[in-house]
């Protein structure tokens, strides 16, 4: 080989290893919707060159499978439909699950046809139901009437101890199958109510007149529209948890922001707790890949996560977020099994103590759950 060709070569490699260096530097530190979302910088800008999804990529906490979870259950975030209650009370047995906390989704109102139990009376010991969140949905779509009545009905249905609290109050929905590169070509419905709106105040009054928790979804970023809401949804959960003291603030998927903005909550709002979840497929893990999800598909703690959940053990819940009659992977009952040991032993990092109230004593303390029935 000549003096020119290595010469060459090398000036080649050095080339493509500068190429290399400059990508990821613009992609790091240029580019737009890199400044937004909750994700730290590198975290996506490696994820981006990876071709990765960025859950794959956090510290995850040590597991230990000699010290996995065998206690019971309280599912505390479960959208369970009508057609699939005889099926649930099977596979609950199966799973360890004690109750589950029923709720209706941010974008119900649109769908009676697979509207959840938020809108009936419980139909069982293993059953405690929460009043629907659909008066968020009419007030979204500028029909007042209606947003009125279902605010009468949750004030009823809570007088009357018919339901324990109001959720899930979903006020700030994005499309989230745009995160998704591979589209499946699913669309969410997208709710974007001014967080100042007369509904969510009346119905955060309800939950403290009545004393009961209200479960809130409210996605504070948005990459696909580099939108970055943070500090504007920390402020107003500071806000009513101070105005409303008896009301109990539940903050669906760990309020879906970093763990040190959580924490800022914690700290600023007594009466404020949180639900998690792991994401059981490709497509829920990319839908929610920048909204600082606790764990990746194989159930695991991130440790940043795992780190906080030990620091304040009192304040999580273990709410799965099944839509068992909804999706029909979620009512497979042989899917919903393996997933249950995994997260049985993806939170072994964690102490028996801390386990058993995350996953249990924390649900029945919050929602002030008899378990005698």
């Amino acid at each position: 080989m000549s003096v020119l060709h290595t010469i060459r070569l090398k000036a080649l490699r050095t080339h493509t290893d500068l190429w290399i260096l400059f990508t990821w530097v613009v992609l790091t530190f240029c580019t737009p919707a890199i400044s937004y979302g909750n994700e730290p910088k590198d975290i996506f800008a490696t994820s981006v060159i990876l071709g990765v999804n960025p859950l794959s990529l956090y510290k995850k906490s040590e597991i230990d499978p000699d010290n996995s979870y065998n206690g019971p259950i309280i599912d505390a975030h479960n959208h369970l439909v009508h057609d699939a209650f005889s099926e649930f009370l099977v596979l609950s047995d199966k799973l360890g699950i004690k109750k589950i906390i029923v709720m209706g989704r941010p974008g119900s109102y649109r769908k009676w046809h697979t509207s959840t139990f938020a809108n009936l009376p419980p139909k069982g010991p293993k059953i405690s139901v929460l009043c629907s969140p659909d008066f968020i949905g009419y007030s979204h779509d500028g029909d007042l009437g209606k947003a009125q009545d279902e605010l009468r009905i949750v004030e009823r249905k809570l007088a009357s101890k018919e339901c324990i609290g109001i959720g899930e109050v979903g006020p700030i929905h994005h499309n989230k199958e745009l995160n998704n590169p591979t589209q499946s070509g699913r669309h969410q419905g997208t709710i974007i109510l001014d967080l100042g709106d007369w509904a969510i105040d009346r119905g955060i009054k309800l939950a403290h007149e009545y004393r009961v928790p209200i479960v809130f979804h409210i996605e504070p970023t948005f990459r696909p529209y580099e939108i970055d809401d943070t500090d504007l949804v920390k402020n107003f959960y500071k806000t009513k948890c101070r105005d409303y003291p008896a009301a109990t603030f539940v903050l669906a998927h760990n309020g879906m922001m970093k763990p040190i903005d959580l924490e800022e909550l914690f700290l600023y709002c007594p009466n404020l707790v949180s639900d998690i979840k792991m994401p059981r497929s490709r497509g829920e893990a990319w839908k929610f890949c920048t909204l600082e999800i606790v764990a990746d598909r194989d159930a695991i703690l991130q440790k940043r996560w795992s780190d906080l959940i030990s620091k304040y053990p009192k304040r999580f819940m273990y709410g799965p977020d099944w839509k068992m009659g909804v999706r029909v992977r979620h009512s497979n009952f042989e899917r919903r099994i393996k997933f249950n040991r995994k997260v049985r032993l993806g939170i072994s990092a964690l102490s028996k103590e801390t386990q058993h109230l995350l996953m249990y004593k924390n649900a029945i303390r919050i929602y002030k759950l008899d378990m005698n029935k």
